[in-house]
């Protein structure tokens, strides 16, 4: 396999941590969807930490403004 560099401007993202991986993963999307009244033009992110065991995932959603994350967060 041919690995690929992109080139990423930092982030801000709001994060749902998965209970588990991979059975949680699901479930942590749906918790951030589910705040949201279009999914339209969004940008989703999964985020895998393996500095330990088990590893932890979480979901992602880049907010389209303040608002939206303080709303997001409550």
């Amino acid at each position: 396999m041919k690995a690929t560099l992109i080139d990423q401007p930092p982030l801000r993202l709001i994060l749902s941590r998965s209970e588990s991986f991979s059975d949680g993963v699901p479930a942590a999307f749906d918790e951030l969807e589910g705040q949201l009244e279009t999914l339209r033009g969004r940008r989703f992110y999964g985020l895998a930490c393996t500095a330990s065991e088990p590893m932890e995932y979480f979901a992602g959603l880049v907010p389209l403004d303040v608002g939206e994350e303080e709303h997001v967060r409550e």
